[in-house]
């Protein structure tokens, strides 16, 4: 399998169902403009679909763009970890048969009729998007084909909000084995979302002036409860038993985004960050400084780095 691209849904559709949250049949309403100025978007989805799900997803989507017009559940893990090594366990193929189950039977609607008109675009259906959330079925033991168009992707499509990255940034383990970090469901998402993150802040297409990545924070959207990474990644609070098992695993998540960060600053994607903390020491997040680069020119960037050792 050759992966050169890994792709992202990056509309605020998509973000909206990775923090897990919504009612299967109900219709919510979305801005995607401007405070001042705000244009409506409405969907519906009769699922609630899991941040692995949506990343599941962006996985068979990368796999389709490629070429691939079907797949084995051991190559949407591999593209998930950026690891052609990545061994698919029992359970893990457990984990991915059930959410490929989920994507597929998962109805989407989505009203971008106001958005459309505001872009000056034209459809023949006025704007409405709808079908099977992850059309498949199923051609083997663990392999699926793609049988037609993604309606989550049609409209990031439409609207150009799809992140590109090379498969670099999801290869984080070391060469030295006592450095390297497993490919656990969590750490998958982790790395996802910081690349996400990091492209809306590399991108000069993008406003974005936020530095900060912040684990957890009460959300100021009409939906309530808490917004960050952790929500995102699937990190309830609530799931934990005591406050200090809360803050041990914060502690052991916040270890894992400063390795990360600390490859992304050692190949070049990023120049530096910081750590922020709160009160009584607590850390809240991080914060990048410098550039971030452009995943497609690392390898132009450490190519002039090295022909200036050599000089």
């Amino acid at each position: 399998m050759i992966i050169n691209t890994i792709y992202m849904n990056n509309t605020k559709i998509a973000n909206e169902l990775r923090k897990y949250h919504n009612q299967p049949g109900m219709e919510y309403r979305i801005n995607v403009g401007r405070r001042e100025r705000p244009i409506p978007v409405r969907y519906r989805i009769d699922a609630d679909l899991t941040p692995f799900d949506c990343m599941a997803a962006d996985a068979v989507y990368t796999l389709l763009r490629n070429g691939y017009t079907s797949f084995s559940l051991g190559q949407v893990l591999r593209v998930m970890s950026g690891d052609e090594r990545q061994t698919l366990t029992r359970e893990k193929k457990q984990a991915l048969e059930e959410s490929i189950q989920r994507l597929s039977g998962a109805y989407l609607e989505i009203d971008c009729r106001k958005e459309l008109r505001h872009r000056g675009g034209e459809r023949d259906d006025s704007g409405r998007i709808h079908g099977i959330f992850l059309p498949v079925r199923r051609k083997g033991k663990c392999s699926y084909e793609i049988t037609g168009s993604l309606p989550l992707y049609e409209y990031a499509e439409m609207n150009r909000e799809i992140i590109a990255f090379l498969p670099k940034l999801l290869q984080t383990a070391s060469e030295d084995a006592r450095e390297r970090m497993s490919n656990t469901e969590e750490r998958m998402l982790m790395k996802h979302y910081l690349i996400r993150r990091l492209e809306l802040m590399r991108s000069p297409q993008n406003s974005m002036k936020e530095r900060r990545i912040i684990y957890i924070h009460k959300s100021h959207s009409a939906f309530g409860g808490d917004a960050g990474m952790f929500p995102e990644i699937g990190l309830v609070p609530s799931d934990y038993s005591s406050e200090a098992s809360w803050k041990n695993k914060r502690q052991k998540v916040h270890g894992s985004v400063c390795r990360i960060l600390d490859y992304y600053q050692k190949i070049g994607y990023i120049e530096g960050y910081a750590v922020e903390k709160g009160e009584h020491g607590l850390v809240k997040g991080v914060e990048i400084q410098g550039e971030i680069f452009y995943s497609f020119d690392l390898l132009k960037i450490n190519e002039q780095k090295y022909e200036k050792q050599l000089l």
